[in-house]
């Protein structure tokens, strides 16, 4: 076992910034350590102010599916930071995603880090079920600045890209609510034998049985049983820990701490039956 002295500096794992004096060549890995340095900064205090959405980034149905076409939704701009502490900004006024399955090579010119996960494949949904509408963040080369070198005397003789861009992406990932753990068996059976495994699947207009599922779905995502048990439970033998949707974020294998997930999709046999804005999406804290 290894100790410390009183006073000692402890610099594992410290953060790393680039040492300027006056004479010292740079390279490109001194200035891109200085730049890993600043983002590690920003994440610490981004952690600080806690996760989720801090204005816009509204999700609507431009395009249910109805009439045969792929599925089309809106995003408004927004601001948001994911649990990485990272600060994820739609820097448009609105941006509309087509729903449907593309496979495509990787863009050479896209910058790949641990939040791809199927980044270059989105998908419409195939049969009834529930979709989870995230955003997370990318990184994209853009533009050419020529470039020297110490042997070429100061002339220009090739080029490199000049920007890398931050920006975000969407994608979608399958839901199934009937799966979660913390939810009764009460209210799995009313899911499923009721909505989920019918013979005749809910359409669209049946805005009545929608509507009661859209409610039963916002509850499990929201982990009420799990809260309600909770409060009532003088010994706490319900641990207190993030429920419902909340939960499954770093978790579930699809789902990354850098995601921020937007909307809740329920599509049915002609489109999308509903989409709930704040099943899964949450409100950053404010001090």
């Amino acid at each position: 076992m290894s100790f410390k002295s009183l006073l000692e500096p402890i610099i594992d794992n410290g953060i790393k910034n680039t040492n300027y004096f006056e004479g010292r060549l740079l390279s490109a890995q001194d200035l891109r350590q200085q730049v890993e340095a600043n983002r590690r900064h920003d994440k610490q205090l981004g952690k600080i102010a806690g996760s989720g959405v801090i204005h816009g980034l509204d999700v609507s149905a431009k395009n249910t599916g109805a009439d045969g076409d792929g599925p089309i939704v809106r995003v408004s701009s927004g601001l948001a930071i994911n649990l990485e502490g990272e600060v994820l900004e739609l820097a448009v006024d609105y941006v509309d995603i087509r729903l449907s399955r593309i496979i495509a090579q990787p863009d050479p010119n896209t910058i790949f880090n641990d939040c791809d996960n199927s980044l270059s494949e989105s998908f419409k949904p195939r049969g009834t079920g529930f979709y989870v509408l995230l955003m997370s963040p990318s990184l994209k080369y853009q533009g050419y600045a020529q470039k020297s070198g110490l042997q070429a005397q100061g002339v220009a003789n090739d080029c490199g890209r000049a920007q890398l861009v931050e920006g975000v992406q969407f994608r979608l990932v399958q839901f199934y609510p009937q799966t979660m753990p913390d939810v009764s068996e009460s209210t799995k059976t009313i899911l499923r034998d009721t909505y989920l495994n019918r013979s005749d699947p809910i359409v669209s207009a049946d805005i009545p049985e929608i509507s009661k599922l859209q409610n039963i779905v916002a509850h499990i995502c929201f982990g009420t049983e799990v809260s309600t048990r909770s409060t009532t439970d003088v010994f706490k033998t319900v641990e207190e820990k993030p429920v419902g949707f909340d939960a499954l974020l770093g978790q579930d294998a699809e789902l990354a701490k850098c995601d921020i997930p937007l909307a809740l999709i329920y599509w049915t046999a002609d489109g999308i039956g509903f989409l709930d804005n704040w099943a899964v999406k949450r409100q950053a804290y404010h001090y």
